[in-house]
């Protein structure tokens, strides 16, 4: 699987409706991924995390850059249950067709 097919993979795995086992399956055994307030290290703990957020709605596609070992993806969307909007930059790192983690910057919108 390409590298950009592999992230537009796990970025629609969390849309409405999300398929964790899907957002799973995109994720390397030894995942560690850091945007200050969201850590996870693990697959396991990324999806937990995930799952137990709220849910966004309106989520939009600003831009994905993809090299053969990293990509870069910018989106932002409404959090359903506080109203506030975010805008996330993600930098991955990609190895053996898996997402192995990365850091990413969170903002909220005014």
């Amino acid at each position: 699987m390409k590298t950009e097919e592999l992230v537009m993979k796990f970025w629609k795995s969390w849309q409405s409706p999300a398929d964790w086992q899907e957002m799973k399956s995109c994720l390397g055994d030894n995942y560690h991924f850091d945007a200050g307030m969201f850590q996870a290290h693990s697959a396991e703990q990324a999806v937990g995390i995930a799952q137990s957020g709220n849910a966004w709605k309106d989520v939009e596609l600003l831009d994905i850059i993809c090299r053969d070992d990293k990509a870069a993806i910018i989106y932002q969307g409404t959090d359903t249950q506080s109203g506030t909007r975010y805008r996330v930059s993600e930098f991955l790192k990609i190895q053996d067709h898996k997402i192995q983690g990365g850091y990413g910057n969170i903002t909220i919108l005014p």
